[in-house]
C-alpha cells in the first residue's frame, strides 16, 4: 500500500494544510543535478523531433494532440518510455536514468513542443500568410486590412504570390519552398516572441520562490510526473506509486474505455462508449431555453488533477461557469432578442469584465509579493547576486523584464498601432500571462485561456474615432496570431519545470539556461516543421483553424469597423450619457474581483475564488467544466465522509487516471503514426 515510503509519502506526510485545511503540498528537493549531457541531448533531440511530426499527427491524422495542454501526451509518453527503459538499464550500475534526468527531459519535451503548437508556430505562421491570400474584391481586405499592414510583417501583399498559393494549396511537383519570402516576417515575429519569452523568464525568476515557498502553491500538474519518476527502493523494480494496485485501478478506467473506443477506428461496427454529452434543449421555452452549458465532456486526466485542488478552487471553476450561463437567462428575461445580442453579452462579460479583473489580479499578485520584490530590488541596486534567492541574477532579470517589455511595445508601435494603444495592450497582455501562469500552478488547469484580449478590449472601451486603422489591424493580427489561444504559454512550463528540477535553488540557473536553449532550438524546428508540412500537404488540408478559420471571423470584423465605424455605447442615466458602457464593464470586473479577494483574505468561510469568475467565458473552461465538477464531487465527498486518511489512500487512484490516459493515448498515437489510420481524440483540440 502507498504511504510506507517514497513518493506517495512525500505527497502527503510533508503536507501543509491550505486555507480550507484539506490540501497537500510537497517538496521536490534533490541533491543530484538533473543536468547530465545525455539528458540535455535527449531532451533537445525530442524537442526537435516533436516539432517535425506535430502538424501531421495532430491535424492530418487527427490524433490526440502531442502537446496542447500543460500535461502533454508527448511528455508523459517519454516519461513512460524512460521508466520502462530503466527496467533494463538497472542491470548495469549507473546506467539507469535518475529521477532528475527524466523530469528534465519531460520539461524540455513539453516546452519545446509547446513552441511548435500554440506557444508560437501554430498561430502566427498562418497569420503571416493569410491576409493577402484571403483578400477578394468583395471582402475589401486589400483596402482595409492588407494596405495598413507593414510589408515586413507578412509573407506577401500579393494575393497571387506563389509563396502564398503554394502554402495553402500544396507545393507543385518540381518546385521548392520559397524560403526567401518567409525570411523577413519570420525574423521580425520571432523577435517579438523572444522579447515576450524574456519577460516570462524574468517573471519566473521574480515570482517562483514567492509562489512555491512563501505562498506554498501546490503545482498540481507536476504530481504525476514526480510520482512516476521517483526512484524505486533498492532491490525493487518500480517505485511505491507504480507498484501500488490502487494506482493501476485508476489507470485501468481510461485504458479500458479508450482501448475499446480506439478499436472502433479499425472495427467501426463496435458501439462507442460515450464520454461527451450535449446539454442543449434542457428547457424548451424562453427565457430558460437560453440556459445552455454546451457539452459535458469526461476527461479522466482533468478529473484526476481536479482531485488535487482545494475544493474552493475546483468549486469556483465550475460554479462561475454555470452562473455565467444562467446570466443569459436573465438577459433573455429582460427582453433581448436574437443571438447577436448574446454574442455581445459574452464579450462584455468574457472580455471586458475579465480584463478589469485580470488587471486587479496583476496588481494584487505584485502586492502580496511586495516583500520579495523589495528585497530583489535592493539586490539589484547593490549589485548582489544570491543564487539561493534568485533563479536568475537580479540585474539580468531587470534587463530581461524592462528590455523585453520595451521591445514588445516597440514592435506593436512599429507594426502600426498608436503608442498609447501599444502600451496599454501590452500591459494587459503581460497581466494575462502572469494570471494564466498562476491559474496553472495554483488551479492545475491543463487548458488555460481568457478572452481579455487587446483587440476586443480597445474597440469596446474607446470610441472608434480614437483608434486608427494601424491600431486595429495590428491588434487583429496579434489577436489571432499571438493571443487567441494561450494553452501552451511558455511561463507555466518554466514554473513547473523549476518546481520539478530545481526546487532547492541549487541548479535553478543551469536549468533555466537549458530551458532557454530548448526554446531557441524549438523555434527553429517549429518554423521548419510547420512550413514544410503545410507546403507538402496544403495548409487548408490540415490545421485550417489557424490558416483560415480564425481569419474568417476576425478579418471581416476589422474591415467592417474601419469601413463603418460602430456607434460608441454609453450607460445612460435618464437622458444623459453618463459612463461608457465598455468602461462600466471593466470597472464591474475589477470591483467584483477586488471584493472576492478581500473576502477571501478576511473570512475563512468565503467559498469563492475569483479565478473562476475571470475564466467563466473562455473556451477552455467550456471544455473542462464538467470534468472539474466530477473531480470536485469526488474530493468534497471523500473529505466530508472519509477525511484526510481516505484522501491519502485515494490519491494514487486519481493520479492513476492521469497516468492511464497518458498510457493509452501514447499507444493509439504510435499505432496511428505507423498505420496512417486516424486515431482517437482524448483531450480537447
Amino acid at each position: 500500500m502507498a504511504g510506507k515510503g517514497d513518493v506517495v509519502e512525500k505527497l502527503t506526510n510533508s503536507a501543509k494544510s491550505s486555507r480550507k485545511g484539506e490540501f497537500v503540498n510537497f517538496s521536490t528537493t534533490s541533491p543530484q543535478s538533473p543536468l547530465t549531457p545525455r539528458a540535455v541531448a535527449i531532451g533537445l533531440t525530442l524537442a526537435v523531433g516533436i516539432n517535425l511530426v506535430m502538424l501531421y499527427n495532430d491535424y492530418y491524422l487527427r490524433n490526440t494532440p502531442l502537446i496542447l495542454n500543460h500535461s502533454p501526451t508527448a511528455g508523459m509518453a517519454v516519461l513512460i518510455a524512460l521508466v520502462g527503459l530503466n527496467l533494463l538499464l538497472r542491470r548495469w550500475p549507473g546506467a539507469a536514468f535518475t529521477s532528475g534526468e527524466m523530469l528534465l527531459i519531460w520539461c524540455m519535451v513539453a516546452m519545446g513542443g509547446g513552441i511548435g503548437a500554440t506557444g508560437f508556430a501554430r498561430c502566427i505562421i498562418g497569420f503571416m500568410a493569410s491576409p493577402a491570400y484571403l483578400a477578394t474584391p468583395s471582402n475589401e481586405f486589400m483596402e482595409y486590412l492588407v494596405k495598413p499592414l507593414p510589408a515586413w510583417a507578412v509573407v506577401s501583399k500579393d494575393p497571387y504570390s506563389p509563396a502564398l498559393r503554394w502554402y495553402f494549396e500544396g507545393l507543385p511537383r518540381g518546385e521548392s519552398i520559397p524560403w526567401g519570402a518567409w525570411a523577413r516576417p519570420l525574423t521580425v515575429w520571432i523577435g517579438f516572441f523572444v522579447a515576450m519569452y524574456a519577460v516570462m523568464f524574468a517573471f519566473t525568476s521574480l515570482l517562483y520562490k514567492q509562489w512555491a515557498e512563501r505562498e506554498r502553491l501546490t503545482f498540481p500538474i507536476v504530481f504525476a510526473p514526480l510520482a512516476m519518476a521517483e526512484a524505486p527502493r533498492p532491490g525493487r523494480l518500480v517505485n511505491e506509486f507504480l507498484g501500488n494496485w490502487i494506482t493501476w485501478a485508476g489507470a485501468a478506467i481510461p485504458i479500458v474505455i479508450f482501448a475499446w473506443n480506439g478499436t472502433r477506428s479499425y472495427l467501426p461496427a463496435l458501439p462507442e462508449l460515450p464520454l461527451h454529452y450535449g446539454t442543449w434543449g434542457l428547457f424548451p421555452d424562453r427565457p430558460w431555453s437560453e440556459f445552455n452549458l454546451e457539452m459535458a465532456h469526461v476527461y479522466f486526466a482533468i478529473i484526476g488533477l481536479s482531485f488535487l485542488l482545494t475544493t474552493e478552487v475546483s468549486f469556483s471553476l465550475w460554479f462561475f461557469f454555470v452562473a455565467y450561463h444562467l446570466s443569459f437567462v436573465y438577459v433573455a428575461w429582460l427582453g433581448a432578442a436574437g443571438r447577436g445580442y448574446f454574442s455581445s453579452w459574452n464579450q462584455k462579460v468574457g472580455t471586458l469584465q475579465s480584463a478589469g479583473g485580470i488587471l486587479v489580479m496583476g496588481v494584487f499578485l505584485m502586492w502580496i509579493a511586495r516583500g520579495a520584490l523589495r528585497a530583489w530590488w535592493g539586490r539589484v541596486r547593490r549589485g548582489e547576486d544570491v543564487p539561493g534567492e534568485d533563479p536568475l541574477p537580479p540585474r539580468l532579470t531587470l534587463v530581461l523584464l524592462v528590455g523585453g517589455f520595451a521591445a514588445m511595445v516597440a514592435f506593436v508601435w512599429a507594426h502600426g498601432a498608436q503608442w498609447w494603444a501599444a502600451l496599454l495592450g501590452m500591459v494587459l497582455f503581460v497581466c494575462v500571462i502572469v494570471f494564466l501562469t498562476r491559474l496553472v500552478v495554483e488551479a492545475g488547469m491543463l487548458l488555460v485561456g481568457v478572452e481579455a484580449i487587446g483587440y476586443e478590449f480597445l474597440h469596446n472601451v474607446f470610441p472608434a474615432k480614437w483608434l486608427t486603422a494601424g491600431t486595429l489591424t495590428t491588434y487583429v493580427q496579434l489577436r489571432g496570431g499571438v493571443m487567441s489561444d494561450l494553452r501552451e504559454l511558455l511561463m507555466p512550463y518554466l514554473m513547473n519545470g523549476l518546481r520539478l528540477c530545481a526546487a532547492s535553488g541549487k541548479h535553478a540557473r543551469k536549468v533555466l539556461a537549458v530551458f532557454a536553449v530548448t526554446v531557441a532550438v524549438a523555434l527553429v524546428a517549429a518554423c521548419y516543421g510547420r512550413i514544410t508540412t503545410c507546403y507538402k500537404y496544403g495548409a487548408t488540408g490540415g490545421d485550417d483553424a489557424y490558416n483560415r478559420g480564425w481569419q474568417a471571423g476576425l478579418y471581416p470584423d476589422v474591415t467592417g469597423r474601419l469601413k463603418n465605424p460602430p456607434q460608441f455605447q454609453w450607460v445612460a442615466v435618464g437622458s444623459v450619457n453618463a459612463v461608457p458602457a465598455g468602461l462600466a464593464h471593466v470597472a464591474t470586473g475589477a470591483g467584483l474581483t477586488g471584493f472576492m479577494l478581500f473576502m477571501r483574505a478576511r473570512f475563512l468561510w468565503w467559498p469563492l475564488n475569483p479565478i473562476g469568475y475571470l475564466v467563466c467565458g473562455s473556451w477552455p473552461i467550456t471544455e473542462i467544466w464538467f470534468s472539474v465538477f466530477l473531480g470536485w464531487c469526488c474530493k468534497a465527498g471523500i473529505m466530508t465522509f472519509g477525511g484526510a486518511k481516505t484522501y491519502r489512500l485515494m490519491l494514487p487512484f486519481f493520479l492513476g487516471l492521469v497516468v492511464g490516459q497518458a498510457i493509452i493515448s501514447t499507444f493509439w498515437t504510435v499505432v496511428s503514426l505507423f498505420t496512417g489510420v486516424p486515431g482517437i481524440l482524448m483531450m480537447p483540440n
